[in-house]
């Protein structure tokens, strides 16, 4: 493994880091769903709309969820998040 040039050694690091922590993102996720609405992030994959010109667009794009760290760290200590 010590004999593997470094490029590569990154990039196995990188998946390994993925790999490990994406349970970890995927449950962050859901909290910050939970903080402003009471859905599950499943739902939140399959609800669309379409638009006037027959366009079909996610009803919340999760990214724009605006949620402070406090918000997070109040629902976790509190334990009324829904992991669905």
């Amino acid at each position: 493994m010590n004999s593997l040039p470094c490029d590569i050694l990154n990039t196995i690091y990188k998946y390994k880091h993925q790999l490990e922590f994406s349970d970890v993102i995927n449950e962050l996720r859901h909290i910050r769903i939970n903080c402003r609405y009471t859905f599950s992030s499943s739902f939140i994959k399959y609800a669309r709309y379409i638009t006037c010109n027959n366009e079909v667009k996610p009803c919340i794009d999760i990214n724009n969820i605006d949620v402070k760290a406090y918000e997070i760290l109040d629902l976790i200590n509190s334990n009324k998040f829904n992991l669905i």
